[in-house]
């Protein structure tokens, strides 16, 4: 069984060059790779071939798998079809628009064998791919929401291993592409009965100027909000725990309204037919957007709220 299944995207010819050669160079021996194709209109998947053939990655080819998508499905159906191909004792997920210091994956995995641990994950880098860093710590004690889940550092899958056991439990997989990771790891943590936060910055996130949650479609970031919200009460209420984490949630559809605020006020009242009450009294929620939904609802001028996300 491979010490970690690492699970890549392959759509994207731009950067994915750069996001493979990371993953092949890693110093982390016994890595199963798992390329998902999904379809890209450009030339990824010939780039990715063409890596894969090189002399200097031959003794990797037995630990390669390419798994093709019949057509385009979208990041958070390669994660799922990723994770049904994998048989490591960890699974990692890659973006493919990002890259991994060579050393990632070994320092993760040494880590969580050396503790025993469910998740490990470490701080990361943005960046926007020419020369410009900035350090980001992900890993924030919830106290000031203290019905959250403990320990969640970022929402994202690219900068942690999760141990294949945590995987095994009943998990409800998104399929709107916007914010997946964030319902997966979710409920990911809520399985895990330990984590560890490396307090290096190993993986590299680029701020992709195109990417999902860059889109001027508000609409689409809406209906993400909402259909990843669904899956999280859902599976909170199957765990029985939807009242530990009915504050949280309600924060969520927050930010949800936030960002449907351009939306004519017809549509913004049939989008968010319920919560309304909730949301305009929860402590939790900042009072400036709290005013800026109530403005909104009301149909008169106010305050905005601060789009976040």
């Amino acid at each position: 069984m491979p010490k970690v299944s690492a699970v890549i995207p392959v759509y994207g010819e731009k950067n994915i060059e750069r996001c493979v050669r990371s993953l092949l160079d890693q110093t982390l021996d016994d890595i199963e790779f798992i390329f998902v194709d999904d379809r890209s209109p450009d030339s990824a998947y010939e780039i990715v071939l063409g890596i894969i053939a090189e002399e200097r990655y031959a003794s990797l080819k037995d630990s390669i798998k390419i798994v093709r998508h019949d057509k385009n499905r979208g990041v958070a159906a390669v994660r799922r079809t990723g994770w049904e191909a994998s048989s490591g004792d960890y699974v990692y997920h890659a973006d493919s628009d990002d890259w991994l210091h060579p050393d990632m994956l070994r320092r993760l995995w040494e880590k969580a064998v050396e503790g025993d641990y469910d998740i490990v994950e470490c701080d990361y880098m943005e960046t926007d791919g020419l020369g410009d860093f900035k350090r980001r710590v992900p890993y924030v004690l919830y106290k000031q929401c203290e019905d959250w889940i403990p320990h969640l550092g970022t929402a994202s899958l690219s900068n942690k291993i999760v141990k294949r056991s945590v995987y095994e439990n009943e998990i409800i997989w998104p399929q709107h592409p916007f914010m997946e990771d964030y319902v997966l790891a979710s409920q990911l943590f809520c399985y895990s009965a330990s984590r560890y936060y490396l307090d290096e910055p190993l993986y590299y996130y680029y701020q992709n100027p195109s990417g999902m949650s860059k889109t001027r479609d508000k609409r689409v970031i809406v209906e993400g909000y909402l259909k990843q919200g669904k899956i999280l009460e859902d599976f909170f209420r199957s765990k029985g725990l939807y009242r530990k984490y009915r504050t949280r949630l309600t924060v969520y559809k927050s930010s949800a309204m936030v960002h449907a605020w351009n939306l004519p006020r017809n549509e913004f009242l049939k989008v968010f037919p319920e919560d309304r009450l909730r949301v305009l009294t929860c402590s939790a929620v900042p009072l400036k957007e709290r005013l800026g939904i109530l403005t909104k609802l009301l149909g008169i001028h106010g305050i905005r709220g601060k789009k976040r996300g």
